[in-house]
C-alpha cells in the first residue's frame, strides 16, 4: 500500500512537472514563430528599399505561413509532418503521455483492477493525454501568431 501511494504521488509530480515544461516549450515555440515573422518583416523592408537584395537572402522576407516555414527550414524541402514530429513539443507530449499512462495504470492497480483493466486504463490515459495536448497544439498553430503584412506571392 505504501508503495502504491508513493508511486502514484511521484508519477503525479512528474506529470505535473512535465506538463508545465510542455506548456513552456509550447509558449517558446509560439514566441519563436513570432520572432521569425518579425525578422522576415525586416528582410521585407530591405527588399522594399532595394529589390536587388532579394537573391542574397537565404531566409524568407514574407511573414505568412509559407514564409515562416521557409525561414524555419532555411529553404530546405521538409514536410510539415517531419517538422511537427521532430519538434520539442512533440517529444514533450510523447514523454508526458507515457507518464500519464503509467499514472493511470498505477491508479488502476491500486484499485485492485485486473491486469487487463490496468493495461486498458494505462493505455487510454496515455492516448487521452497525447491527443488532448496534440489538439491544443494544433489549435494554437492553426494560424500564424500575427497577421501577415507581406504574404508570399503565388504568381
Amino acid at each position: 500500500m505504501a508503495f502504491d501511494v508513493l508511486s502514484i504521488g511521484l508519477a503525479s509530480a512528474v506529470l505535473v512537472l512535465g506538463t508545465l515544461t510542455g506548456v513552456r516549450v509550447h509558449n517558446a515555440s509560439v514566441d519563436d514563430a513570432t520572432f521569425i515573422m518579425g525578422m522576415n518583416r525586416i528582410r521585407a523592408a530591405y527588399v522594399a528599399i532595394d529589390p536587388g537584395l532579394a537573391p542574397y537572402f537565404v531566409a524568407s522576407w514574407h511573414d505568412d505561413r509559407a514564409g515562416l516555414m521557409r525561414t524555419y527550414t532555411m529553404g530546405a524541402a521538409r514536410h510539415m509532418v517531419s517538422h511537427v514530429v521532430g519538434g520539442t513539443s512533440m517529444f514533450m507530449n510523447v514523454v508526458n503521455a507515457i507518464v500519464a499512462g503509467v499514472l493511470g495504470a498505477l491508479i488502476a492497480n491500486a484499485a485492485n483492477a485486473t491486469p487487463t483493466l490496468i493495461a486498458i486504463v494505462g493505455s487510454l490515459s496515455a492516448l487521452a493525454y497525447f491527443f488532448v495536448t496534440l489538439a491544443i497544439g494544433r489549435r494554437t498553430f492553426a494560424r500564424p501568431p500575427i497577421d501577415a503584412h507581406f504574404p508570399t506571392t503565388t504568381a
